[in-house]
């Protein structure tokens, strides 16, 4: 695979950790106090910004650091640990909140540039002008930048020397993350065209598979001729030979419990 330096995640900006105190503090002293009405107490605004092990393990996920990516790359046991291991350290308190911040603002106007694409779409929208869309396309787009930046920040950390041989292929997994075909065949560059027959493929001999039929050859043909490019019959020893004790090292960072 070469390295294609456009796919890797680049670090954009940072949040020092005196900001993220006084963002913490400035928090917790503004808050309400706890009424008899369920509202929120100072702990309970303390779980929103202090990350646990599960929060660590849905973002490295959310930006495709998955056990099966990782053994599809070739990762080890051991470079699996090490890999979680800086993961937290980079998720503390500090940016954490940033990057829970950076998710919700991108949402509300995403939200927002929705609701009014909807309108003007139906030709209801009321009195919102068109350059009140165009603020909240803009909107969009700048608070998008902000949360892939943070995102990016947490992917930096946790591939932290990693070659660029597998920095590359884990951007390839990336590329194909909406394919719901293993981890090991991403690692081939391919078109969407030549992706999506591959998708039908293997979904075409599972589903023969169910129903005691034979494969279709046209789908044979397929499926073995991805199998036979050496980048994909790499991924996939790797893959084969490392997910279950990868799957192990994950937990015992991420899910000791």
């Amino acid at each position: 695979m070469t390295l294609n330096p456009t796919k890797l995640w680049l670090p954009i900006g940072s949040v020092t950790a005196a900001a993220g105190a006084m963002l913490i503090a400035g928090i917790i002293t503004s808050s309400p106090k706890p009424t008899a009405a369920g509202a929120i107490t100072a702990r309970a605004i303390l779980r929103m910004v202090t990350p646990e092990l599960h929060d660590v393990d849905r973002e490295l996920r959310r930006v495709g650091l998955t056990p099966e990516a990782l053994a599809a790359v070739g990762l080890d046991a051991t470079a699996t640990t090490a890999l979680a291991n800086r993961a937290v350290t980079h998720l503390d308190v500090t940016n954490y909140t940033s990057l829970r911040q950076a998710m919700t603002a991108h949402g509300s106007a995403k939200a927002e540039m929705q609701r009014l694409q909807r309108a003007f779409r139906a030709g209801t929208p009321g009195e919102a002008t068109q350059q009140d869309l165009d603020d909240a396309i803009a909107r969009e787009a700048s608070t998008r930048a902000t949360m892939e930046a943070r995102q990016g920040d947490l992917y930096n950390a946790a591939t932290d020397g990693l070659g660029g041989n597998i920095l590359a292929d884990l951007a390839d997994i990336s590329s194909e993350n909406d394919l719901r075909y293993p981890e090991y065949y991403k690692v081939a560059d391919r078109t969407h065209a030549e992706a999506i027959a591959l998708r039908d493929a293997l979904n075409g001999v599972r589903i023969d598979a169910k129903l005691g039929q034979d494969p279709l050859d046209h789908h044979q043909t397929i499926i073995g001729d991805e199998l036979a490019k050496i980048d994909v019959a790499a991924a996939k020893t790797s893959f084969d030979t490392n997910l279950g004790a990868i799957i192990t090292a994950w937990q015992l960072v991420l899910d000791p419990a």
